[in-house]
């Protein structure tokens, strides 16, 4: 679990080794109904894990996740998928 302290939320990481599959599934705590399911994300990924980190601007919280991008004989690329934490949509 990965906590974020403002808006309050926390990111469950779902990972299955097997077959290098990770999803990331987010709830926000609401003052009304208490942790509330906001949304999940699965990066596609062939050749390598994803990664994961938070970074904090001075405005805003990010979940920043790395996927698969233009793939090749020989050749592949990462993406890194930045998901502003405080909007209410995760996607």
């Amino acid at each position: 679990m990965l906590p974020v302290a403002n808006p309050p939320q926390t990111i469950v990481i779902l990972q299955h080794n097997s077959y290098d599959l990770t999803a990331y599934v987010r709830y926000r705590r609401k003052a009304t109904t208490g942790w509330e399911l906001s949304g999940a994300f699965s990066p596609f990924v062939k050749y390598f894990k994803p990664e994961y980190r938070l970074v904090q601007t001075p405005s805003r919280p990010f979940f920043v996740v790395t996927g698969q991008g233009a793939a090749g004989v020989g050749v592949s690329s990462k993406l890194e998928y930045w998901i502003d934490l405080s909007r209410s949509e995760f996607n």
